[in-house]
């Protein structure tokens, strides 16, 4: 079904290619799906389909190794943390300020989803790619006192599980505050 609509194709081309014009069609099939214009003229407003179906993989691995589960795995994975390294994925994905990221859901499910990449395969690269975007958001967000979706206080207190890193607690406070 991700297949069916592109959804994961920009992640396997950012996995097996540097080429500038496959690198740009990829960019392009991201902001296609985000308006409606893919083959299933859906609009993914939301965009953690395709990291939540990774995350769901990852815990079957955590279950049981599963060498066409790992090998799909380890694909999408390398293909998310290349996409993170092109500030056009970034802004195209999240927004310029995180605004197409529903309330911070999309962040908050990549993180969570990294999480469980590494808890599967003991890998660093896609936590390491998490901890990026968390700190982006710290950032951000550090003086405002509002998230739309708790998926992104959920995954800072589990960032801050797995790595110890406090920040990402005080990051998940920062956010719970307003309502205590």
């Amino acid at each position: 079904w991700l297949d069916r609509d592109d959804q994961i194709s920009p992640f396997r081309t950012f996995s097996q290619s540097t080429d500038g014009p496959k690198i740009g069609n990829a960019l392009e099939i991201l902001d296609r799906n985000y308006r409606g214009q893919n083959k299933l003229g859906l609009s993914y407003t939301w965009r953690a389909n395709a990291t939540k179906w990774l995350e769901a993989c990852a815990f079957v691995l955590q279950s049981g190794e599963d060498d066409e589960i790992r090998g799909l795995v380890n694909d999408l994975a390398a293909g998310f943390v290349a996409a993170h390294q092109n500030e056009d994925f970034f802004n195209i994905y999240y927004g310029e300020n995180f605004e197409l990221s529903y309330g911070l859901a999309t962040p908050g499910h990549l993180i969570q989803t990294a999480i469980a990449h590494h808890r599967a395969t003991g890998e660093d690269e896609f936590l390491e790619c998490a901890m990026g975007v968390a700190d982006r958001v710290c950032a951000k967000f550090g003086g405002e006192d509002f998230a739309g979706h708790p998926a992104i206080e959920m995954a800072l207190v589990e960032l801050y599980r797995s790595t110890g890193h406090e920040r990402y607690l005080r990051g998940a406070e920062h956010f719970l505050t307003p309502l205590l």
